[in-house]
């Protein structure tokens, strides 16, 4: 029961200083205009289309291969005696 308020409490706080930061605008001003936060440089709509491109494939790419190594059963080597 500790254990558990006591993550509680840690994620609220971090919650806390990162609302100080305006976080949630600074990163919506990222996804949706490629303003860069704490900078003045705005990246151009074909880069941040190869940005999110790039990161769905590693995702997609990992999300896969976590599904085939699920699926695919383990074997263990046979051992062979030797005559």
């Amino acid at each position: 029961m500790k254990k558990t308020i006591t993550i509680i409490l840690i994620i609220l706080s971090l919650l806390f200083i990162l609302d100080s930061f305006n976080f949630s605008h600074a990163m919506m001003m990222f996804l949706l205009a490629g303003v860069v936060p704490g900078t003045n440089v705005i990246i151009d709509g074909a880069q941040m289309l190869e940005l999110f491109a790039l990161i769905t494939g590693f995702t997609v790419a990992r999300i896969t291969a976590n599904l085939f190594r699920s699926i695919k059963p383990r074997t263990t080597p046979i051992a062979v005696a030797h005559a």
